[in-house]
């Protein structure tokens, strides 16, 4: 009985030490969520600005290397909500990008334009017993990016269909 009443002694010893050190913890962890969350009211300053391009060329430094698990992270939760990794993967893997330059940022609120130059070309594939490629070829378009709370993430956008999964 006195081993037991020594170790909840000891324990209590030790408590406060360890209930500050999680609360220390926690203060650090959310005050780094705090300063992204603060730019959601943020109209467009050099700090948001600057993280969207961040995130574009993470995004098409995925794309590129081929990394689609990587891309797939980086869009929407509304698409990442309605596709699986395995699915968006599937889908996507024909083209294969081979560069990009981002010509341009543009942030109004929580949505951000990015101007892009991208090479890209789809290998002979066949389609329905059809074979098809696209050469490689090098366009500038925009990308629309969404601040959902607490960072850019790219919208996925039908352009045939002329709209997102999101809307807003």
């Amino acid at each position: 009985m006195k081993k037991m009443e020594r170790s909840i002694d000891s324990c209590l010893r030790f408590f406060p030490l360890i209930s500050l050190l999680m609360i220390f913890s926690v203060v650090i962890g959310c005050s780094h969520m705090a300063s992204n969350r603060n730019l959601v009211d943020d109209l467009g300053s050099p700090t948001k600005t600057e993280l969207l391009k961040q995130r574009a060329a993470e995004f098409w430094e995925a794309m590129v290397s081929g990394d689609l698990a990587k891309a797939y992270e980086l869009y929407d939760p509304f698409l990442r909500a309605r596709m699986g990794v395995h699915e968006f993967i599937a889908k996507h893997s024909a083209v294969k990008y081979r560069t990009f330059e981002i010509k341009n940022v543009k942030v109004e609120g929580n949505i951000g334009i990015v101007t892009l130059e991208v090479t890209y070309e789809v290998p002979k594939l066949k389609v329905f017993k059809r074979e098809m490629y696209i050469p490689e070829k090098t366009e500038e378009f925009e990308d629309r990016w969404l601040y959902v709370y607490d960072n850019w993430y790219k919208e996925y956008y039908l352009r045939f269909f002329k709209h997102g999964i999101a809307f807003y």
